[in-house]
């Protein structure tokens, strides 16, 4: 068996520049920004910005960088199921996830059916790219960990432990204005027997949710 220490080394950059060649072309996962975004459509759809540039040769054999094309008309992915949507508009800059299908993916969006026909040949092209909306960069920083949450223009919304303690504690909130406002109103049908007719007295618990708060209104 010929030792591959004696293969000839033109040989081996002649196969390795075909792979890399033949890889330029197979497109898996990259990330981006928006740049526009359109609500309208559907599924809605941004130009997206890749985040990546790429590397070539150049005449004189240097290594250079250049700016990768703008992703046009990108479907946008939101979770949906089980009769249940999360949707929020995108803004200029973003950030994204795009994957790129194994298959021409162009049928399959218009149609949404279970099976669909293939249009063309393509494979990991970048021609077939969809993007999911994700925070990948340290530039955009989260909010403080332990809960869940959700921010939406500034406005934080609890979704973990804290919005269940602050929902349990609501209910023993009703629960006791409850029982106060029927002790309130047993009295007052005890008073009307010996002093006249009264009003009855209705007490409304209003929760603020992103104050943690509860304010109770009194109305008769």
């Amino acid at each position: 068996m010929p030792d591959s220490s004696d293969a000839d080394p033109e040989i081996d950059d002649v196969i390795r520049e075909f792979v890399n060649a033949g890889l330029a072309h197979v497109h898996t996962m990259e990330l981006g920004k928006v740049q526009t975004f359109d609500s309208t459509s559907n599924p809605p759809r941004a130009d997206i910005k890749l985040a990546v540039r790429r590397l070539r040769y150049a005449e004189d054999a240097t290594i250079e960088q250049y700016d990768p094309v703008i992703l046009p008309d990108v479907p946008i992915a939101y979770p949906k199921g089980g009769g249940a949507t999360t949707y929020f508009e995108l803004d200029e800059g973003d950030e994204v996830i795009v994957f790129y299908s194994e298959r021409d993916i162009d049928n399959a969006v218009e149609t949404g059916e279970d099976l669909n026909d293939a249009a063309t040949f393509r494979r990991h092209s970048d021609m077939d790219p969809i993007a999911y909306p994700m925070s990948w960069s340290n530039s955009v920083p989260l909010a403080a960990r332990g809960d869940g949450y959700i921010i939406e223009h500034d406005t934080l919304i609890k979704l973990g432990k804290g919005a269940v303690d602050f929902a349990t504690t609501g209910q023993l909130v009703f629960n006791r204005m409850e029982r106060i406002e029927k002790a309130i109103n047993e009295l007052i049908v005890l008073n009307s027997l010996t002093v006249g007719p009264n009003t009855p007295v209705v007490l409304t618990v209003i929760l603020d949710l992103v104050g943690a708060g509860a304010k109770v209104k009194i109305e008769t």
